[in-house]
C-alpha cells in the first residue's frame, strides 16, 4: 500500500509538534513542583496539556510507523545483514 506523501508528512510533523508541547508541558511541571501553581490553576492546566499532546503524538507516531513501514522494514533488514 502506497501512502501519500502528504500523509507521512502530516503525521511527521504532527509528532513533532504534539512531542515539543508535551516536552515543555512536561518541564513545566517538574519546575513547578506543585508551588504556588496550584493556586492559579496552572498546574491543572499543564498537566491537562501534557495528557493530550501525549495522546496526540502517541497517535502520530502510530501513523507515522504505519506510514513508513516498509522503509523501516528496509533499514532493519539492512541492518541485520
Amino acid at each position: 500500500m502506497v501512502v501519500p506523501y502528504r500523509v507521512r508528512q502530516a503525521a511527521a510533523l504532527i509528532l513533532l509538534f504534539a512531542g515539543i508541547v508535551t516536552f515543555v508541558a512536561g518541564v513545566a511541571l517538574f519546575v513547578s513542583g506543585g508551588r504556588g501553581a496550584g493556586r492559579l490553576g496552572l498546574r491543572e492546566l499543564m498537566k491537562d496539556v501534557h495528557t493530550y499532546a501525549g495522546f496526540v503524538a502517541s497517535g502520530a507516531a502510530v501513523v507515522h510507523i504505519a506510514a513508513n513501514w516498509r522503509v523501516l522494514l528496509h533499514h532493519f533488514k539492512k541492518l541485520v545483514s
